[in-house]
């Protein structure tokens, strides 16, 4: 089971995500659980106050009260194992999370025309993490 976050303030576009990652684990025949928060306060505390143990994070970068990459970054203090993709509007924040050893980054701009390709990359890559 792969358990994981959506951290996206939008709710149709979150929704939109959600789907999209449900029917791409479903055609591999994998099991996920996906849990939604609307702000990076709600998955931190998440985080500090459950037994979840999240093995990928999709962030949208602009979120109310502290942003994606703050969030990202106190995560990350606490797992350094979790997989991170970052989602947004904003093209030129992708430098600015390049630190936190990301996995991908969407561009919602772009968002039909890559999320399967990132989707199938990212499911190779859970496949070559569970084989090691």
């Amino acid at each position: 089971m792969v358990t994981i976050g959506i951290c996206e303030d939008n709710k149709e576009f979150l929704t939109e995500l959600k789907t999209k990652i449900e029917k791409k684990f479903f055609q591999y025949n994998l099991d996920c659980e996906i849990y939604c928060f609307y702000s990076g306060e709600e998955i931190i505390e998440e985080i500090l106050n459950s037994n979840i143990e999240f093995d990928i994070i999709f962030f949208d970068i602009e979120l109310p009260g502290i942003n994606g990459i703050e969030t990202a970054r106190k995560i990350r203090e606490l797992d350094y194992s979790i997989i991170f993709i970052f989602i947004t509007y904003l093209n030129e924040k992708v430098y600015e999370v390049l630190d936190l050893q990301i996995f991908n980054f969407i561009r919602k701009s772009h968002f039909h025309k890559d999320i399967n390709r990132i989707l199938d990359s990212l499911i190779e890559r859970l496949e070559y993490l569970a084989e090691k």
